[in-house]
């Protein structure tokens, strides 16, 4: 399957077929021997509805009545935003991004020393809303062409030459860019991925986004879960490389498998023990972490808190957004953070299991060791 092909857009999504395709375990493997994440400074503000911003007013009122919510905390890249949780600082933005694609970029050269001027990196870059430059209020074309389609300092700050895109938005933005990564490593195309992207925390965008997701949760486990994290505003980056890099690197790094798609039956009991299934296909070691919360639900968080207990003491489960806050499609980087900040401090760390659930029950399983 080329490039071209594993790419999942809105206009071609992915077919059955490719979704259960498992790929040879070891052939696809990648390390992961760079990651940064950023986040903003300022505490998370409380979000007060303006009587001018009526549209937002209204989504506010209604995302509090259904998620059980009361309070929205927003935490976001902004100098001149003060005690208005709505605006923004988009300058500050696209300076964060720059700034984790450069850390991201440097760690991977202090593991595996600095590039070579024939090396080909590729980006692969995601954000969770798309295009939303005309929310930022962008004062010219270039700032918009960073925000709505590709960061362009980043490629020429670090030279990217190989195949770089942005793939589609939303909380399943990165195992799309990680099975990019993997069909461009694996196909030669390039030598290393920087891999990557932001998330803004725009209300209107926020209330809509938890409206739905409480939606899909009803239809899938009966009832909508509290929202239970403040959001958040992130920028992260990883390099990639192909897994045999790991042999020679002079700090230790992640080994990731080949991520598996699957979807969770309907209702909350049954959802609770096939998750424990299939944990436990993806983690036959008798001691085992799990990373789960991909989105803020406290009903969510009940379920994989249930599978992990039945399974007794051989798995330590951790919700992200509960610990973290929420960071949309960013969350899965923070959990990889976590699990290497682990490993670089433990040497004989577990491996990991990212569960990374949606609000309709499809779930992708990304092993790290």
């Amino acid at each position: 399957m080329s490039v071209e092909e594993m790419q999942l857009t809105p206009l071609r999504p992915a077919s059955a077929d490719e979704l259960q395709a498992q790929p040879e375990q070891r052939s696809n493997t990648l390390a992961l021997v760079g990651l940064s994440v950023l986040q903003a400074e300022r505490a998370p503000q409380r979000f007060e509805p303006r009587w001018f911003r009526a549209w937002e007013a209204q989504l506010y009122r209604k995302a509090a009545r259904r998620t059980g919510r009361r309070q929205w905390d927003f935490s976001r890249f902004s100098q001149d935003g003060g005690l208005d949780a709505a605006k923004s600082g988009y300058r500050d933005t696209l300076t964060a991004v720059a700034q984790a694609a450069k850390q991201a970029v440097a760690a991977a050269e202090a593991s595996c020393g600095r590039r070579s001027a024939r090396e080909r990196m590729a980006l692969l870059y995601f954000d969770f809303w798309g295009q939303s430059s005309h929310l930022e209020q962008a004062f010219n074309w270039r700032d918009s062409f960073d925000l709505d389609v590709i960061p362009k300092f980043i490629l020429r700050d670090q030279a990217t030459e190989a195949f770089s895109c942005k793939v589609q938005a939303g909380r399943g933005a990165f195992i799309q860019a990680l099975r990019m990564a993997q069909s461009l490593l694996h196909s030669g195309a390039a030598d290393s991925v920087l891999l990557g992207g932001l998330f803004r925390s725009f209300p209107v965008l926020c209330f809509a986004e938890a409206l739905s997701s409480n939606a899909a949760e009803r239809a899938w486990l009966g009832r909508g879960g509290q929202h239970n994290a403040p959001l958040v505003e992130r920028a992260g980056f990883m390099v990639l490389r192909r897994g045999e890099a790991l042999a020679s690197a002079r700090q230790p790094g992640l080994l990731l498998g080949a991520p598996r798609y699957l979807q969770a039956p309907a209702g909350r009991e049954a959802a609770g023990q096939w998750l424990g299934e299939r944990w436990a296909e993806q983690l036959p070691e008798r001691r085992a972490l799990v990373y789960g919360g991909h989105y803020p639900s406290s009903l969510l968080d009940q379920v994989e808190a249930g599978a992990v207990a039945a399974a007794g003491e051989h798995w330590v489960y951790e919700n992200i957004c509960r610990r973290f806050g929420d960071s949309g499609g960013l969350n899965p980087l923070l959990a990889l953070q976590r699990h290497a900040e682990r490993k670089a401090a433990t040497a004989d760390t577990p491996p990991a299991l990212l569960s990374l659930s949606d609000s309709q029950g499809g779930t992708w399983l990304l092993r790290g060791e």
